[in-house]
């Protein structure tokens, strides 16, 4: 999971790779709903986390705030230990703006504007070994609610192979960080 959660929030952690940050993740008592395929397949939802922090680079501060939408219990947990189970998928979408906070409102994937956004798929088998990695070419991320506690909000997301998802999400955060480094977790730990 954390090799997983690594590749999809490669971009939080560039923006944050010059400079501070602080992130927290939750899971556990949220919703998702999602309808479509991805890597041609319905997508496996069991747990979801949400993320919201910020990170400075040469004295700019950019915010992100997203969901992981995950085929593992208990996602939260899994992130705080800096686990890595076997066979896990996730779905990741995150939202950037300038600033300390990502405000509410709808942001277009692969934008060239200030305010972004972006989604991919990525799953591993049960040797933790990767065996999916795409990235959502186009769509939208719709956020109608950000705060330290909650993130809701919904999305529409086309893969490159024409995969296509729609969906929304209601995910508590919790504590956990996503941008440490170091770490070489144990296959299905």
């Amino acid at each position: 999971m954390r090799r997983l959660v690594g590749m999809a929030w490669a971009s939080a952690a560039l923006i944050a790779a010059c400079g501070g940050s602080t992130s927290t993740l939750g899971g556990g008592s949220g919703s998702v709903s999602v309808s479509g395929t991805v890597d041609g397949m319905p997508l496996a939802v069991t747990d979801e986390v949400a993320l919201v922090g910020s990170a400075s680079s040469n004295g700019v501060t950019e915010a992100y705030a997203g969901v992981i939408i995950t085929n593992i219990a208990g996602t939260c947990a899994v992130l705080q230990r800096q686990g890595d189970p076997r066979s896990a998928q996730a779905l990741q979408i995150v939202a950037r703006a300038p600033g300390s906070t990502v405000p509410t409102g709808q942001y277009p994937i692969g934008a060239t504007t200030t305010t972004t956004a972006s989604a991919s798929f990525s799953a591993q088998d049960a040797n933790c070994k990767s065996t999916a990695g795409e990235q959502a070419t186009h769509g939208t991320i719709i956020l109608t609610t950000v705060s330290a506690s909650m993130l809701e909000g919904s999305f529409d997301l086309t893969f490159a192979n024409g995969d296509h998802l729609t969906g929304s999400f209601q995910a508590p955060v919790c504590n956990a960080s996503i941008l440490s480094s170091g770490m070489n977790p144990t296959c299905g730990s």
